[in-house]
């Protein structure tokens, strides 16, 4: 019995770990994956810029909601959320070739 606390502890943090090296591998590509998808998606700088935005935008409603989650579910919940929804989003981020929401530029 007294190894199962030890144990949730030390999942807790590699669950922790997990979330904010997602977090932070994924911001630190922001800037050498701009060139690259623009030439790809045929997009200008500034619906670049509108993308990277909203992701920035997601992180701040999503740092908003989850002091709030932490409150009524717990910290270990929000957590293993997090890890998840960042594993999510990396790999559609990562699976995505074309942006579906823009209209074709014209000439």
């Amino acid at each position: 019995m007294q190894n199962t606390p030890k144990l949730n502890t030390l999942l807790l943090t590699a669950i922790c770990f997990f979330a904010f090296f997602i977090f932070g591998f994924t911001d630190n590509l922001k800037g050498p994956t701009l060139p690259p998808m623009l030439a790809e998606l045929d997009i200008d700088y500034g619906t670049g810029g509108n993308i990277f935005f909203g992701e920035y935008l997601g992180f701040v409603i999503a740092t908003l909601i989850t002091g709030l989650l932490a409150d009524r579910f717990g910290l270990k919940i929000v957590m293993v959320l997090a890890g998840v929804f960042l594993a999510l989003g990396v790999g559609g981020y990562s699976s995505l070739n074309t942006a579906p929401c823009l209209p074709p530029r014209s000439l």
